[in-house]
């Protein structure tokens, strides 16, 4: 399971939706060839609100505009949703169309989500 890395979601909080961020941390690290992006922000609003526009995955395209279309595919087990993400991820001047299939879950730690292996541009 790895921490969502959604970092333009993280930084798409900053909407009037949403309330200020701060980024304390951010921390990418890569092992066995598998990248983890890990980010500790504080917000400026309730933690029910951040909850909630980070689980409507019908309205997150209006957060950031590489967000280009999200769906929900299923609820594969309880306190678990597939969701369907699709981005624009652009180095420098090349920019290229990503697809993600993952499964979200509420933890105690907060948002976490796993790949589904084949169903990705990205191997896990």
């Amino acid at each position: 399971m790895r921490p969502l890395p959604w970092l333009c979601v993280a930084c798409a909080l900053t909407s009037p939706r949403a309330g200020a961020l701060d980024i304390e941390t951010a921390v990418v690290s890569r092992s066995d060839g598998a990248y983890e992006l890990a980010i500790d922000a504080r917000l400026d609003a309730p933690p029910g609100r951040v909850l909630a526009v980070l689980t409507d995955y019908a309205r997150l395209p209006e957060l950031h505009p590489q967000i280009r279309e999200t769906r929900v595919l299923g609820r594969p087990a309880p306190g678990a949703t597939e969701v369907f993400t699709r981005l624009e991820g652009c180095v420098v001047l090349f920019c290229r169309d990503l697809e993600r299939v993952e499964v979200i879950r509420l933890t105690a730690a907060g948002l976490e989500a796993e790949d589904v292996a084949g169903r990705s541009s990205f191997r896990e």
